[in-house]
């Protein structure tokens, strides 16, 4: 529903080479990944890593993932 933003707490994690973080020429669709939350807790972006960022790094994206509920 437009207009509406996730109340529970949330984080972002993501790839640095996402392709889909470039699906709008010259917008980075990473730079505000919690506009739509009320209760944004963090962003990680991992360095190098692509779309499938549990299995390209799965270390990075559990730590972030450890950080995040250890936050709440």
């Amino acid at each position: 529903m437009s207009g509406r933003s996730i109340a529970q707490p949330s984080a972002f994690i993501a790839g640095e080479r996402d392709p889909v973080r470039a699906f709008v020429p010259g917008v980075d669709l990473y730079a505000d990944p919690g506009v739509a939350c009320s209760d944004f807790r963090s962003s990680t972006i991992i360095p190098g890593i692509g779309h499938w960022v549990q299995q390209e790094a799965p270390e990075e994206t559990n730590a972030a993932l450890e950080a995040f509920v250890r936050g709440l």
